[in-house]
């Protein structure tokens, strides 16, 4: 999130929000392999399941369906959940 606001004598500054959202989801095939991670972008990552854009443990078991996810406003939390 971007604050704007003005300071003395008409000077603009702009203030970055801290707060930034993180994502923990589940990725599962027709067969329920699963796969859960923490995308940068939620949407991007599912995208790049659904397209098979990357190669490997995803692609070799067709995993392109979004079944749960949860959200963060901090990453290392983001993370501790992921490795539960």
């Amino acid at each position: 999130m971007l604050r704007t606001g003005l300071l003395r004598a008409g000077v603009e500054i702009r203030i970055r929000s801290p707060m930034k959202t993180y994502w923990v989801y589940i990725m599962a095939s027709k067969s329920l392999n699963l796969y859960t991670g923490v995308p940068g972008n939620l949407q991007r990552g599912v995208l790049q399941h659904r397209k098979t854009l990357h190669q490997g443990f995803c692609a070799k078991y067709n995993i392109n369906r979004l079944v749960y996810y949860e959200t963060f406003g901090d990453i290392f939390a983001a993370i501790r959940r992921e490795k539960e």
